[in-house]
């Protein structure tokens, strides 16, 4: 009897044991990022109203949007942004296009929409499609930009950092096309 309980202490030893050191690996760490700070000469503007940015499924999310070899586009897990890029983008605008306090009236709206926003292998693409529309919701620009770069490396950090080359690239050119 007394050869039984010390096996079975033996084997309650080895199994707690084992149990702690099972989960050899750390969990992994959620990274959150966010869109660049504006380096573009803000433009003051008191005739634009910047609407809520739409963006297509799952890019619209938090999580950052990889593409696969196969063309599917997956969510990641662990890197997200850190507002919806919808968001993101919308204050982004309004720190490009200050609007002023003014008592005149809205003659343009700018609408826009996210196409793309991911990661390919080593590539950050981007793409967003704007549309400015006069008070008499006649269309002035309907513009798609897309645009994409090489990553220094093939980092989450270096992804984040190319969409923001990519980001103020675009808005610069959407602010040319300006009326």
């Amino acid at each position: 009897m007394k050869n039984l309980t010390n096996a079975f202490t033996i084997l309650i030893v080895i199994f707690f044991l084992n149990a702690c050191s099972s989960g050899g690996k750390k969990p992994v760490e959620k990274l959150y990022y966010r869109f660049p700070e504006v380096n573009i000469a803000p433009l003051a503007r008191t005739d634009i109203q910047i609407k809520k940015p739409t963006a297509m499924g799952i890019i619209g999310n938090r999580p950052m949007v990889v593409q696969n070899s196969d063309g599917a586009l997956k969510q990641m897990n662990n890197n997200f942004w850190l507002e919806s890029p919808r968001i993101l983008l919308q204050g982004y605008l309004e720190k490009v296009i200050i609007k002023q306090i003014s008592n005149d009236k809205i003659d343009f709206t700018l609408n826009s929409h996210i196409l793309n926003l991911e990661k390919k292998q080593n590539t950050a693409i981007l793409s967003i499609n704007f549309t400015l529309k006069d008070s008499n919701r006649n269309l002035i620009i309907n513009k798609s930009y897309k645009n994409s770069k090489q990553l220094v490396s093939n980092s989450i950090p270096a992804f984040v950092r190319a969409i923001s080359v990519l980001l103020e690239e675009m808005v610069q050119q959407l602010l040319n096309d300006m009326p």
